[in-house]
């Protein structure tokens, strides 16, 4: 449920966007440091590449989502 209070004063949809984004993508300490973890603890196993730089990329894609940009060298540190 979106709460009225958190898109107050917003005057177009882009704001309203927005406010609604910030809402939703904050994600907790706890969660950071999950996927932080994954990140480094990703194996490739029995994946084909496409699957697996895609997990990589998904990860990165949340991180990034709360302000935890993975540069495209860890990325591919990962790999």
């Amino acid at each position: 449920m979106i709460y009225l209070t958190k898109v107050e004063g917003a005057e177009t949809s882009t704001s309203i966007w927005s406010a609604i984004s910030r809402l939703y993508s904050k994600l907790s300490t706890n969660k950071v440091m999950h996927l932080h973890c994954q990140l480094r603890s990703m194996k490739k196993g029995t994946m084909f590449m496409r699957e697996y730089t895609m997990k990589i990329k998904e990860v990165c894609d949340l991180l990034a989502t709360c302000g935890n940009f993975i540069y495209d060298i860890e990325q591919i540190t990962t790999i």
